[in-house]
């Protein structure tokens, strides 16, 4: 008896543990998705593929499995590209499947034609096309497999039209191929451990930073220990809040600036020396200090997951009016399945800062609009709440504290569809000036 790609492709993700697939489908790959359903996969179908590609690496993310992607050939992919790079670089377990064109109109102007395993490779740690049907599982193994281990980062695997609909022997097929095991943790070297242990307890001023890479490994509890035990300081980058709760007396976020310039010794745990933490370089750090190193080895998108996997939790997705613009629509795919996300904008009319009606009508009145609008400006005041009224519902338009959380009050009682909060605020407002005019390259 035969069973076709899309078949072999289902059952090998859900042999692999897969459990959901964002996507937007198209041809080739309409048949695929509904043989994911059929297998008992999730499938959430969403309004770009972008927003898809954060979704699913929202999973890998926070369970450390990769979540798949599921796009159509050509644009589908290369909408993807930038979600697969976040992925790679934020080192998020992601696994994008797209359709291509059928092989024999490969370089003869075939549907979407694209050079797509070439495309993703600079954004994977692996990208391939199965040789055959009855090749996919492993394929599929070995996708899963190096996504989420070592560094974990993104895999691609390319399924063109005549790959999805031929047939081979189930028998022949090893549907029951090896499945990607837990993730086993490295081992340092004693050694090393030993002159670690040794530098923290000579240090007069020691500091703990917590990265993502703590998050990802799952270390809350050995993380925590440590800090009780030995009391050493603690800063959680952005990322790695919640390892280590911030209300906690060892927690010095408060005075981020004086423990970096003052520690002698950081322990960073899962994070980097990127530009958050100012690349470990003078002068926000002390000339002669010292650091260890332990490593592992999206907002709308990532809320609606993040709601699914958790219903007994209310999911809050705060974005301001240009991050809002980006995956909007969205919110439809939240009606769609039922999501009770409340999505609060804050809104301040610009990309970084924006301005009012007034100044803004000023502007548009020298001229050519496209050579007098601010190129960061935003329209003044849109009614975002307003997409609510799309549905029948009402969204919530707050410019005091008190409507504020008169809405918040009112969003959290609704159990079965999203929120909308739109909340403006003065267009000018901008972020806390850096402490050192080196570190804003930007002039605005």
């Amino acid at each position: 008896m035969g069973i076709d790609g899309n078949n072999i492709l289902a059952e090998s993700l859900k042999k692999q543990g897969v459990e959901y697939v964002f996507g937007i489908v198209g041809i080739p790959v309409i048949e695929t998705s509904l043989a994911f359903q059929a297998a008992g996969l999730k499938y959430i179908g969403m309004r770009n593929e972008q927003a898809a590609c954060y979704a699913a690496q929202a999973v890998g993310y926070l369970t450390g499995k990769p979540g798949v992607c599921l796009v159509v050939s050509g644009p589908g992919l290369l909408h993807c590209i930038g979600g697969m790079a976040n992925a790679q670089v934020n080192c998020w377990p992601l696994l994008v499947i797209a359709g291509s064109c059928p092989e024999d109109h490969e370089g003869i102007g075939g549907f979407q034609e694209w050079l797509q395993v070439e495309s993703s490779r600079m954004y994977c740690k692996y990208a391939a096309r199965p040789p055959s049907a009855r090749l996919i599982p492993q394929h599929v193994e070995k996708a899963v497999r190096l996504a989420s281990s070592g560094r974990p980062g993104v895999s691609y695997l390319d399924m063109p039209a005549t790959l999805l609909t031929a047939e081979a022997e189930e028998d022949k097929v090893p549907l029951d191929y090896y499945t990607a095991g837990a993730i086993k943790p490295a081992h340092p070297d004693p050694a090393l451990v030993e002159q670690a242990a040794d530098l923290l307890v000579r240090a007069e001023r020691p500091l703990v930073i917590v990265g993502k890479g703590a998050a990802s490994a799952r270390a809350e509890e050995a993380v925590r220990q440590l800090v009780d035990n030995t009391k050493i300081p603690f800063l959680p980058t952005p990322m790695g809040k919640g390892v280590v709760p911030d209300d906690s007396q060892w927690c010095v976020s408060a005075a981020r600036t004086q423990a970096l310039l003052q520690a002698d010794v950081i322990l960073l745990l899962g994070a980097r020396l990127n530009w958050m933490l100012h690349f470990g370089q003078q002068p926000r750090y002390a000339p002669n200090v010292k650091v260890i190193q332990v490593g592992p080895g999206f907002a709308v998108a990532a809320a609606m997951w993040c709601r699914d996997n958790a219903p007994n939790k209310r999911v809050i997705c705060v974005e301001g009016d240009s991050a809002f613009g980006f995956s909007g629509m969205e919110i439809e795919t939240m009606f769609r399945y039922k999501l009770p996300v409340i999505i609060i904008i804050v809104n301040n009319n610009g990309i970084y800062s924006g301005f009012d009606k007034n100044t803004m009508k000023e502007f548009q009145s020298y001229g050519d609009v496209t050579q007098s609008t601010p190129p960061t400006a935003l329209s003044p005041e849109v009614r975002y709440e307003k997409m609510m009224e799309m549905f029948g519902e009402t969204g919530h338009l707050c410019r005091t504290v008190e409507e504020i959380e008169s809405a918040i009050k009112k969003a959290v009682s609704v159990v079965d569809k999203p929120s909308i909060i739109n909340i403006l605020i003065n267009p000018q407002s901008n972020r806390k000036p850096q402490t050192f005019n080196w570190l804003t390259e930007s002039k605005l």
